[in-house]
Parts: structure tokens; sequence; C-alpha cells
């Protein structure tokens, strides 16, 4: 694909990372349930435009994706040097909650890619938490200022650990190792709940030509408050 046009069309992307969250997200009262992002549609967008970075980062002015935050300030040589992967191979990042609780959806390009990096962690210094395939890289909340590397996804700007498992083509990360092996139990998902799958149609169904770049979940709370 050269293009934008040339991406798959509608919401595919936006079902298949709603696909990775516990449906049970769906009646969390905050104002926003899940944020997402298309790398896929960024990516080609920054090619169409010439951006310096390789993507539109201009177009991520709402996206409160924790995985996002080492890209966007370290940029996308030093993310790709940490990551382990090149950002080519990511078709999007959705997350949800607020710091220091939040869960971030990293969806690659292919089932064989997640598991890939899954193995490069562990081959570094990723080990298990337990019998849930979580694995991490320290204690959860445990500052560790020495560790931080500003465009390093696997450490906080404290320096904290993370915690990742895989979920079919997608990576499941949060520094709360319970969090991630909640999204990896099996549980009912996001996007077969009713109302959400109802939304997906109609957006895919106005979408057929485009694409969607970033989408936000919402509850019935939404613009109750004044920030929203």
């Amino acid at each position: 694909a050269s293009g934008p046009a040339a991406l798959a069309a509608g919401a595919d992307a936006l079902r298949d990372a709603l696909s990775k969250f516990p449906q049970v997200i769906v009646t969390n009262p905050e104002p926003v349930q899940a944020y997402f992002v298309n790398m896929e549609a960024l990516q080609a967008i920054g090619n169409e435009t010439g951006s310096e970075r390789g993507f539109a980062h201009q177009r991520m002015d709402f996206a409160m994706i924790d995985a996002l935050k080492p890209l966007t300030m370290g940029g996308t040589e030093t993310w790709e040097r940490n990551s382990g992967i090149g950002l080519a191979q990511v078709r999007y990042f959705a997350g949800m909650g607020m710091p220091p609780q939040m869960v971030s959806v990293w969806g690659l390009d292919s089932e064989a890619t997640a598991t890939g990096l899954i193995e490069t962690l562990s081959e570094a210094d990723f080990e298990p938490v337990d019998s849930t395939g979580v694995i991490g890289n320290g204690e959860p909340m445990h500052t560790n200022l020495q560790a931080r590397e500003i465009g390093n996804p696997w450490r906080d700007e404290l320096g904290r650990a993370t915690f990742v498992g895989q979920s079919g083509d997608a990576l499941v990360q949060s520094g709360i190792p319970d969090a991630v092996a909640f999204f990896l139990s099996g549980s009912e998902t996001a996007s077969d709940h009713a109302v959400v799958a109802t939304s997906l149609a109609s957006l895919a169904a106005i979408t057929n030509a485009g694409m969607v770049v970033q989408a936000m979940l919402v509850s019935p709370t939404f613009g109750l408050r004044g920030a929203d």
C-alpha cells in the first residue's frame, strides 16, 4: 500500500482493537472508556506529507495511550531500537485508564510478529510472572530512576517495570501484571457488546472508501465534565 486510500477500508483495525478489550470496559462510568490510533493510517499520511518522523504525529491530539509516549518523546529511531520491532509492523495502538493504572494494546501486523516480540523480550530481561502468560522486567510500581530512558516503551518516566502478554496478533501492556492477565483471560470482548457492534457496523458503512484514523469509546457521562 503506497497511500491512505490503499489501506484496509473502514473500521477493521478499530474492530480488531476493541476485540482485545474485555467487555466490562463498556460499563466503565469514566467519560472515555478506550482510545484508538491507527498507526498504519498515520504512517501513510506521514509518507504522503513528507513527515520527518515517518508518521503524522500532529494527528494524535487526544491519544491518551501510554504506549505512545515513548514514541512521541523519543522519536521513531530510538523507539525502534528499544522496542525490538519496526514501527511499520504496528497496525494500531489502543489503550485505557489513567496513570499509573493504564493498559495499552499493541496491534501488530501478524501473530508471528507478536510471538517474535515476546521471545525477544524474554531473551532480554523479561521473566514470567506466573502461569497466565504475562512476563515483566521488574517489580510492579517500583521506581528505578536509573533505568528510565526517553524512547524506551518498556520503562515509564520513573523507570518502573512493564508487563506484557500476547493476545493473538497483539501485545497487551501495563505496569500492573494483573491488568494484563485480565485482558488475556478470554472473557467476552468489547467489540461483541451490542451497542459497540452496532456502532462499528455503522462506522464501517460510512468509511468503506476511507479509514478510521483515531477513535474514542465514550460512556454516557462524556461531556458532563468541563474538561471533556
